[in-house]
C-alpha cells in the first residue's frame, strides 16, 4: 500500500495534543479502536545515488543556534558525502566531500556531551569532518576486509568487517576479534555502571548478540532471527534503569518473557534495541554479567498465530534500521523502524510497557537510513528517511496546511558560492516537484493551494511562484537530457555491445519461517524492466496468481506489479520464469518454496530500464535441507518425540565434517572456534526437529523425520567420496517416529485432498445447476461447494502444487524407511501415490507402510 492522500494519518498518539481524539476518514488505516492519531506529512528533500545502511545522520543543534533547524549528512555509493540543511524549502548545502570508495557507514563522534563530528567509512578508510566541513582525519586502517559497520566515541573507533572486529584508539590498534559468523552491525554500550569504558556489542548473522571486553567475548545472548541492526535506546548520559518502569517484562535469553524481581531490574546498566532479518525487533538489557530480553514485536506471538493459521500470517520485512526519538512528546522515547520492504513504522509506549504501532507508511525502496529531528521547522519534529535508490525524504509532524516552503525556517545559510541545487540533477528537481504536486503521504498541490485561499495572498503567490520555478527547472533538465541522448546516439555504433553497467543492485535470498518459503528480493538504483529466474532444481512459485505456461498478472510486493511468463520445465531448467515489471518500481520480491532433498542453484538475471540494455546476474545456493531453521536450544517438545539416529565414524576431521554440515543446512557458520559442535534445527514446513553433534572422527544426527537423516547421509557420503575420506555409517530407525510423521502429515493431506476434490467438482456442479435451473435439490455438502466456489478456487490458487508436495514427502518417507532396512519398494510406489490422491485415509496409509 502506498502513502495515503493528504497527511498520512495513522492510529496512535498525537504530538502535543494529548487527550484529543479524532475519527479517521475514508481510507484511514485503523489500528486500534478509540486510539488517538499521529498525523505526519511527507516532504521530499533530496535525491542522490544508491546508499548503504546507516549512511544518513542528523547533526545535533549547535550551541550558537539552539532554536534553529538541524543539518543532515548523507553518503552514497559514488563516495559523495553531503551535509545540508533546508532553507526556504530548498536544499542549502553546508559542504560536499568525497571518498575514494563507496560510503559504507556514517557515524557521529565526539564526547558524550557533544557528538557533532562526522566520521565516514568507505572501503578500508575512515575520514572525519567538522560540522562546517573541515577535514581533520584521514585514517587508512589497512584491514583485510572493508568496513561495513562502525561506532565512534572520544578517541575510540570500533569497526566491523564481514567477520573481523577491530578497535582503534587514537588511530592505533587496540583490540581484535574474529567472529564465528558474519557481523551485520555493532555499537558500544556502558554495561558496567562503575566504568567509563564502553563495551562493544556485535550483532551477528548466527542470531547472537555478543558483548566484548577487549579482544574477548564477555557473554552473548541469542534472539529469534539473524540480527541485522542494533542501536541504543536510551541516551548515553541517562541510565536505562531510569526507564525501567516502562519495561517490566524482562527475561533471560532465550526463554519467553517473565517478570523479574526489582533487584534484577535495577542491575541493568544499558538498554539496546535490535532488529532481525525475519522482521522481529525487541529490547535487550545489559549489565556486567548477563543479557536479558524484554519486550519483542513480531516474535513469539506472531509465530504462534502463524502455526494456528497454517502459516498464512506474515511478519513484516527485515528490520534494517532502528532509531529512538520522543516523537509523541510523552516523556518516553518512541521506536522508529525501517524495513527492507520499504515500510516506515513508529511504535509508541502509550499506557503499556509493550510498544504499539501508531504510524506506518510504505515507500517504493528498502529503507537504509532513519533519523529524527528538526529539519524543515524548528517547532515540529520530523522522521528523515533514506532509501536504497537514494531518495531522502521526511515525515513531518507539522500539519500540511501550516508547512511554509517560502519562509525562512532558520538555520545557517550555505557558505557563499555553494551550490544549493539538490544533487541528482533532474532527479532532485523531479523529487521536489513530486513532493509538492503528487505527494502520496502529504497534501497535493491542489489541496495546499486550496487551503492557501484562507491565508494571506502573498503566501499563496509565493507558493505558486515556487511551483513555477521548480517546473521551469525540470523542463530545462529534461531538455539537457534529450540533447545528451541525441549526442550519445550519434557517437554509438549500431554494432556496439555493452559489456558493463553502472547500475548497482541489492539482493537477498532469505528463509521466511512463517511461510516456509524463501523471499527473493531484488532492488536496483533504476526502475526494473525484466527479471529472469532460472534454476536447475524444482521450486514452487508462491505468488497470488500464476500460470503454468503463458502469462499472468502477479502482485509481487505491496508496491510493485509484474507480468510473469512461465516456461514448461525441462531437465536443465526445472524453473524458468520471466517477470516484466509494469510500473516504475525499482524493487520486486518473489516467494519460492524449495523441495528438500533437491539441491543446486538459483540464478537471477536482472535487466533495469534504460539504454543500452545491460543485465546483472546473481546466484543463490539451494541447500539439501533448505527449509530448516536453526534453534538455539533443544526444546522440550522434541524430547518427547521418538527419534531415529544416524551415526558416522571415520578418519574425517572436525573442519571436514563441519564443511559437510554447512553444505547441507542453512544458518551454519562457515568456521568453528571449538573442538566440537552441536546445532539444533526445526523444519519450517513440517515442524520436525534435527540434532547435529560432531567432533573429529565421530558425528551423531537425530531426527523424528527419517527423510532428513537420509538426505544428510547422502550429502556426507557424496562429499566423503570426492575427498576420498572413509566414513562408516550405522543407524537406528524408530518405527514410532514413522507413525509420528504420518500423524503430522495427516491434517495437511486431509485438507489438500478435500480441497483438490472440491475444485474438480465445481464445474460439474455448475453444469447441473444451469441445466436444472436451481441447486436446492443437491446434497447440502454440494450446495456449500457451489456457495463457496470463489473461496475454494482462491485457496487452491495460492498453492496449487501443495498436494503434490505432500504426496512426495510421504513417498520419500516410505522409500527411506525400507532403504535403511535394505529393501527396494519401487514397484509399490504407484499404488501408494494412487492411495494418497484418490482415497486417502491415515489408517490405510499406516497399514500400507507396515506391509512390503
Amino acid at each position: 500500500a502506498g502513502l495515503p492522500a493528504a497527511p498520512c494519518r495513522c492510529i496512535g498518539p498525537q504530538p502535543r495534543r494529548r487527550g484529543r481524539r479524532r475519527e479517521g476518514g475514508a481510507g484511514v488505516p485503523r489500528l486500534r479502536a478509540g486510539a488517538m492519531d499521529l498525523s505526519l506529512t511527507r516532504i521530499d528533500l533530496l535525491n542522490t545515488d544508491t546508499t548503504s545502511r546507516k549512511c544518513l545522520r542528523i547533526l545535533p543543534l549547535g550551541k550558537k543556534n539552539p532554536g534553529k533547524t538541524q543539518k543532515l549528512v548523507v553518503g552514497d555509493h559514488t563516495g559523495l558525502v553531503q551535509s545540508f540543511g533546508m532553507k526556504k524549502g530548498d536544499v542549502a548545502h553546508v559542504f560536499k566531500a568525497s571518498m575514494e570508495h563507496a560510503v559504507s557507514r556514517i557515524e557521529l563522534g565526539g564526547t558524550l556531551d557533544e557528538r557533532d563530528k562526522i566520521f565516514v567509512a568507505g572501503g578500508q578508510t575512515v575520514k572525519a569532518w567538522s560540522r562546517k566541513g573541515r577535514e581533520f582525519l584521514k585514517f587508512n586502517t589497512n584491514l583485510s576486509e572493508d568496513i561495513t559497520s562502525m561506532h565512534v566515541l572520544n578517541d575510540d573507533i570500533y569497526t566491523g568487517g564481514e567477520y573481523s572486529y577491530n578497535h582503534f584508539r587514537s588511530c592505533k590498534d587496540a583490540h581484535f576479534l574474529m567472529a564465528n559468523d558474519r557481523i551485520n552491525d555493532l555499537t558500544a554500550a556502558f554495561v558496567n555502571s562503575g566504568s567509563q569504558e564502553p563495551s562493544p556489542v556485535l550483532a551477528c548473522q548466527d542470531r547472537a548478540v555478543r558483548v566484548l571486553g577487549g579482544s574477548d567475548i564477555i557473554y552473548e545472548g541469542v534472539v529469534d532471527g539473524p540480527v541485522l541492526t542494533i542501536a541504543s535506546h536510551s541516551s548515553d548520559k541517562v541510565k536505562a534503569s531510569s526507564a525501567m518502569a516502562h519495561f517490566n517484562s524482562l527475561d533471560a535469553v532465550p526463554p519467553a518473557p517473565a517478570p523479574l524481581a526489582p533487584q534484577l531490574q535495577a542491575r541493568a546498566s544499558s538498554e539496546l534495541v535490535y532488529g532481525t532479518s525475519n522482521g522481529i525487533f525487541g529490547q535487550l538489557l545489559l549489565d556486567e554479567e548477563t543479557m536479558r530480553r524484554g519486550w519483542e514485536v513480531g516474535g513469539r506471538a506472531i509465530a504462534g498465530l502463524a502455526q494456528s493459521q497454517a502459516g498464512r500470517v506474515r511478519r513484516g520485512g527485515g528490520v534494517t534500521v532502528l532509531c529512538s526519538h520522543d516523537l509523541t512528546h510523552d516523556g518516553v522515547k518512541d521506536i522508529l523502524v525501517g524495513r527492507d520492504d520499504g515500510s516506515v513504522q513508529v511504535y509508541s509506549f502509550d499506557v503499556s510497557s509493550e510498544p504499539k504501532l501508531c504510524f506506518e507508511s510504505t515507500l517504493s525502496g528498502s529503507i537504509t537510513g532513519l533519523q529524527a529531528g528538526l529539519v524543515n521547522s524548528a517547532n515540529f519534529d520530523e522522521i528523515v528517511v533514506s532509501t536504497y535508490s537514494g531518495q531522502v525524504l521526511s515525515f513531518s509532524s507539522e500539519p500540511s496546511q501550516q508547512i511554509d516552503l517560502t519562509g525562512d525556517d532558520g538555520g545557517d545559510a550555505a557558505p557563499e558560492g555553494e551550490d544549493k541545487e539538490a544533487v541528482g540533477g533532474m532527479q532532485g528537481a523531479a523529487g521536489r516537484l513530486k513532493g509538492m504536486l503528487s505527494r502520496k503521504g502529504g497534501g497535493s498541490a491542489e489541496a495546499t493551494l486550496a487551503s492557501g485561499a484562507e491565508k494571506p495572498m502573498d503566501k499563496k503567490a509565493a507558493l505558486e511562484s515556487r511551483v513555477r520555478s521548480v517546473r521551469k527547472e525540470l523542463d530545462e533538465l529534461k531538455k539537457k537530457v534529450s540533447e545528451e541522448q541525441a549526442r550519445y546516439a550519434k557517437t554509438v555504433s549500431q554494432d556496439m555491445i555493452a559489456v558493463s553497467t553502472d547500475v548497482k543492485m541489492r539482493d537477498s535470498f532469505a528463509l521466511s519461517e512463517d511461510e516456509a518459503c524463501y523471499r527473493l528480493a531484488i532492488e536496483t538504483g533504476r526502475p526494473l524492466d525484466y527479471v529472469l529466474l532460472q534454476s536447475d532444481v524444482p521450486m514452487e512459485v508462491l505468488d497470488q496468481t500464476r500460470a503454468e505456461a503463458g502469462e499472468a498478472h502477479v502482485d509481487l510486493t505491496d508496491t510493485s506489479e509484474a507480468i510473469v511468463s512461465r516456461t514448461v520445465s525441462d531437465k536443465s531448467n526445472a524453473l524458468l520464469a520471466t517477470y516484466r515489471v509494469t510500473d516504475k518500481s525499482s524493487r520486486i520480491e518473489v516467494r519460492l518454496r524449495t523441495i528438500e532433498g533437491r539441491y543446486g542453484s538459483l540464478n537471477a538475471y536482472v535487466i533495469p530500464q534504460g539504454q543500452p540494455k545491460t543485465a546483472q546476474q546473481a546466484s543463490y545456493q539451494i541447500k539439501p535441507l533448505s527449509l530448516h531453521r536453526r534453534l538455539q536450544a533443544w526444546p522440550e517438545e522434541a524430547e518427547a518425540r521418538p527419534m531415529s539416529e544416524l551415526r558416522l565414524t571415520g578418519s574425517f576431521s572436525l573442519p571436514e565434517m563441519h564443511s559437510w554440515v554447512f553444505l547441507a543446512l542453512p544458518e551454519v557458520p562457515e568456521r568453528l572456534a571449538t573442538d566440537d559442535a552441536t546445532f539444533f534445527f526445526k523444519s519450517t514446513f513440517l515442524g520436525t526437529y534435527l540434532s547435529c553433534s560432531y567432533r573429529k572422527g565421530d558425528a551423531t544426527f537425530k531426527s523424528d523425520n527419517l527423510t532428513t537423516l537420509t538426505t544428510l547421509k547422502e550429502v556426507v557420503g557424496r562429499e566423503a567420496t570426492v575427498r576420498k575420506v572413509q566414513v562408516k555409517t550405522s543407524s537406528q530407525v524408530s518405527d514410532p517416529s514413522i507413525s509420528s510423521m504420518l500423524s503430522i502429515l495427516d491434517p495437511m493431506l486431509t485438507y489438500q485432498t478435500s480441497l483438490s476434490h472440491k475444485v474438480k467438482l465445481i464445474e460439474t456442479l455448475r453444469e447441473v445447476e444451469q441445466q436444472e435451473g436451481e441447486a436446492g435439490f443437491l446434497d447440502p455438502a454440494y450446495q456449500e461447494i457451489l456457495d463457496k466456489a470463489d473461496t475454494i478456487r482462491s485457496e487452491f490458487a495460492i498453492m496449487p502444487r501443495q498436494l503434490d508436495y505432500l504426496v512426495n514427502i510421504v513417498i520419500d518417507l516410505y522409500v527411506d524407511k525400507y532403504k535403511f532396512k535394505g529393501s527396494n519398494v519401487q514397484s509399490r510406489l504407484p499404488m501408494l501415490d494412487r492411495m494418497l490422491r484418490t482415497d486417502y485415509s491415515k489408517q490405510a496409509v499406516t497399514q500400507f507402510f507396515n506391509e512390503i
